[in-house]
């Protein structure tokens, strides 16, 4: 989620220097942008660069774990087969290139960049209410966790259930 903040706070900061600009009024505002970007692509790779690979590993079903772990290690596509998060990512990469020119002929580059941190704040809340946490359970309690609606939800209340039990 730390990863997801970072990358919508730099592109705030990004869609500001660009609304500054418009206005006039960018001098000595200069750094934002290459900076901007680097502490997104830092965020990105400490984050959400990583997050096909760590669900493949942690949350496909058992059975099916050693079928698609080789198919992704025998392909060079392999983000293809990692998962839903790998999809999403190509998703959001095709919609970026797609959409760029039309949203920021329409909005401006401020309002592109405050697209993208609200796209990014968006992944933050998805993350947090879809994904289960799994450090420190066991494959079957990750399965379990799959099974509940809110997966979540279903992990804090794992937690704490073995909690009441000790």
């Amino acid at each position: 989620m730390i990863s997801g903040i970072l990358m919508g706070l730099t592109m705030g900061l990004l869609g500001l220097f660009f609304h500054l600009k418009s206005i006039g009024s960018s001098d000595g505002y200069d750094w934002i942008p290459i900076s901007s970007l680097v502490v997104f692509m830092i965020g990105y790779s400490l984050g959400f660069a990583s997050i096909p690979y760590v669900l493949m590993g942690e949350i496909l079903p058992t059975q099916f774990k050693n079928l698609f772990s080789g198919i992704a290690a025998s392909t060079q596509f392999k983000n293809l087969f990692s998962g839903i998060a790998a999809f999403y990512n190509l998703g959001n990469t095709f919609l970026v290139i797609k959409l760029f020119s039309n949203i920021s002929s329409s909005y401006g580059l401020q309002g592109v960049f405050w697209i993208y941190s609200g796209c990014s704040f968006a992944s933050v809340v998805f993350v947090f209410f879809c994904l289960p946490e799994t450090k420190g359970k066991s494959v079957s309690e990750i399965e379990y966790l799959f099974h509940c609606k809110w997966a979540s939800k279903a992990s804090r209340n794992m937690e704490n259930d073995f909690i009441t039990k000790l």
